[in-house]
């Protein structure tokens, strides 16, 4: 946490550094931290996560701090509300499969949008797999039907939705790429987090590329194809590549 703050280059300073910097915040003034994706956090060590969220909080009752998760966590010494993020209405979930795929009907999209539960996810992924014409909408939603019994279930009926949720479109998705961007994928997927782009050189540089002359060019190659699938996602502000937790949970069984 204090590292990705920005506060100290060491890791036996960060902390440190962080503790002091709140300590001298001006009375009237507020911080908010915006932690995405503590998944891994939670998983890793949660004991150690809530502890050191606790001891921020008594330094300083003038930070508050925002979660975002799959799974719902609380702890009796602390103040954790929980709000659970509600799916896209039907026309906003219709209109981003349409925006992704000009070859999708009207029609279509919306039987394509109640079949994913409205999640941003598996829309993209729908939207991104139908993106070249080459699978046809109908055969998609044949497939879905016959995969899920007729509908995905949704953040609002599950609390704690499991990865078999987006199963079947993120399998649909990676079975479609081309073997070495399936690779590619694989090898990404070890990343427990956001990455930057010579990290992922190096790594595809060991596994996949082996034999290309021009890497840089490879990696562009595959990592835009990975992109245009909604498989990989990229932060301009951060210039950082992120495999989406459920893909990577996808990728790891």
């Amino acid at each position: 946490i204090y590292n990705e703050i920005g506060l100290g280059k060491d890791q036996s300073d960060a902390k440190k550094q962080f503790i002091a910097w709140i300590k001298q915040m001006d009375p009237s003034e507020r911080l908010l931290l915006i932690l995405d994706n503590i998944d891994d956090l939670l998983e890793i060590d949660q004991k150690a996560f809530i502890d050191t969220i606790h001891e921020i909080s008594i330094v300083s009752k003038q930070v508050s701090f925002l979660f975002t998760s799959r799974k719902k966590f609380s702890s009796p010494r602390m103040d954790v509300q929980s709000e659970v993020v509600e799916p896209l209405d039907q026309t906003s979930a219709s209109k981003v499969i349409q925006g992704l795929s000009s070859h999708v009907s009207e029609s279509n999209a919306l039987e394509l949008a109640e079949l994913c539960g409205y999640l941003p996810l598996a829309l993209k992924l729908v939207g991104s797999i139908l993106h070249d014409g080459i699978y046809p909408a109908d055969l998609m939603i044949s497939d879905l039907k016959k995969s899920r019994g007729g509908k995905m279930s949704t953040l609002k009926d599950d609390l704690f939705p499991g990865e078999t949720q987006l199963e079947q479109i993120i399998e649909t998705s990676y079975t479609k790429l081309d073997p070495e961007s399936s690779f590619a994928l694989l090898a990404l997927g070890v990343f427990p987090g956001s990455f930057k782009k010579s990290s992922a050189l190096e790594v595809l540089s060991e596994v996949v590329f082996i034999n290309e002359k021009n890497k840089a060019t490879a990696f562009r190659r595959i990592i835009q194809n990975l992109r245009t699938r909604s498989l990989v996602e990229y932060d301009a502000a951060s210039q950082s590549f992120q495999v989406h937790p459920m893909v990577q949970s996808f990728l790891e069984h």
